[in-house]
């Protein structure tokens, strides 16, 4: 009975660890002290819940990073949630992603936090040129590279130049076969580093390459529509020799005022974008009309108001382009209700409309028209200081009062021409 006891009490300890690891109870441990098999068999017990503990919170870290690497769409933010999770995978002290600029092999930008382990916190720039030994390992080399001892540190790591560091692993990341990034990393303890992390690192990184081909192609995308956009305004004023470059003069200056206003990125893009297309409406009116030397008549000025419904008619099938009609309707409305189409007043007229409408007015009254001279710069700034909370919205007219006055201050080598 004694001998059945001193067998059925340590069963019944690792029974019970077992249970307590089914259920992830990873930090649970079992105490056998019988100076026997079964207490070699619990410190192998022991063993196993730290190496299934220790692999189960690298696999939950290294899905978390990657669903906050693949979901992020922009390059930044990618490289902010490596430095910030990193240390999950690898124990290591400090991190570094360089990203490889296009058009250049050896080139490229170190990005590495101060505050380490928070994704928001301010990231560091660095340019860096690698040397061809450096580039000619990392194309050659293995997924991944340990190098111990104190030899200098390579060209992507030397943000830390002035740091002890004992061991560093670098993980290459290719696109297409074109090295695009390096994630490297100062490791702690690199005797005892495991085989199974620095595979998942790999992991990581090759997550990291799908992500940076996601944002390069958004990129891509971008600038196509981008250029797009940019050819379809060009193509709007090229119908009259008085108009060339009209639409992205207004976008230059329409997108500096809405800057100047605070106004976030997003808005920027949209304000940028209608800023080239407000005048699209256009293409549904003659010629003869736009180059008439002379005076309207009131039907050729009915005509030309026309312009902001057919630009509204053109853009509308665009879903995409939807943010931007309010712009093209509304950018010849006054602040005081005398405008058209609507006659609306004040608030009623978009934000992004008053920008406009200030941006386009000076660019306007500065360019010669067949009917008329090119005003001087002095002349349009005071009118449309003049008709401040008349005409225009008076705090777009202070932003660009402001911007003007900027510019006035900067070296005239760095002034645009207004």
């Amino acid at each position: 009975i004694r001998q059945i006891r001193k067998s059925l009490i340590p069963l019944e300890e690792l029974q019970e660890g077992t249970s307590r690891i089914s259920a992830r109870n990873f930090a649970t441990r079992v105490n056998i002290r019988s100076g026997d098999e079964f207490e070699a068999l619990g410190d192998s017990f022991n063993l196993m819940a730290e190496r299934l503990g220790k692999q189960f919170h690298a696999l939950e870290a290294l899905n978390e990073i990657q669903q906050t690497v693949l979901s992020a769409l922009e390059t930044e933010r990618i490289v902010a949630s490596v430095l910030a999770h990193f240390d999950e995978l690898l124990s290591c002290r400090e991190v570094a992603v360089t990203l490889m600029l296009s058009d250049s092999g050896t080139r490229g930008t170190v990005y590495y936090q101060v505050s380490e382990g928070e994704e928001d916190a301010e990231l560091q720039t660095k340019p860096v040129t690698l040397t061809a030994g450096e580039l000619e390992q990392l194309e050659s080399g293995p997924p991944y590279l340990l190098s111990y001892g104190s030899r200098a540190l390579p060209s992507y790591f030397s943000p830390f130049g002035d740091r002890q560091v004992e061991a560093i692993v670098t993980l290459p990341v290719f696109l297409g076969g074109r090295l695009v990034a390096i994630i490297a990393a100062s490791l702690v303890g690199s005797s005892k580093t495991d085989e199974d992390d620095l595979i998942r690192a790999r992991q990581l990184a090759d997550q990291v390459a799908v992500a940076l081909a996601n944002t390069r192609l958004i990129e891509e995308l971008d600038h196509l529509s981008q250029g797009t956009l940019t050819a379809l305004a060009r193509a709007i004023d090229a119908k009259s020799s008085w108009t060339l470059g009209h639409s992205e003069r207004v976008a230059g200056l329409a997108t500096a005022i809405g800057r100047r206003m605070g106004l976030p990125a997003k808005e920027l893009e949209i304000l940028h974008r209608g800023s080239l297309l407000h005048d699209i409406g256009k293409i549904g009116v003659s010629a003869a009309i736009l180059d008439k030397p002379r005076r309207l008549t009131e039907s050729e000025m009915q005509s030309v108001r026309e312009h902001v419904h057919i630009g509204a008619r053109i853009l509308q099938p665009v879903s995409q382009l939807a943010s931007v009609l309010p712009m093209v309707l509304q950018h010849h409305e006054q602040f005081d209700g005398g405008g058209y189409p609507a006659g609306l007043v004040g608030e009623e007229i978009h934000p992004l409309a008053r920008i406009l409408t200030v941006a386009d007015f000076y660019d306007a009254l500065r360019s010669a028209r067949p009917y008329r001279p090119a005003r001087s710069r002095e002349w349009v700034i005071d009118h449309i200081r003049d008709h401040s909370g008349k005409h225009f919205d008076p705090q777009v007219v202070e932003a660009f009062l402001q911007l003007l006055a900027e510019k006035d201050r900067e070296p005239a080598a760095s002034q645009p021409v207004a």
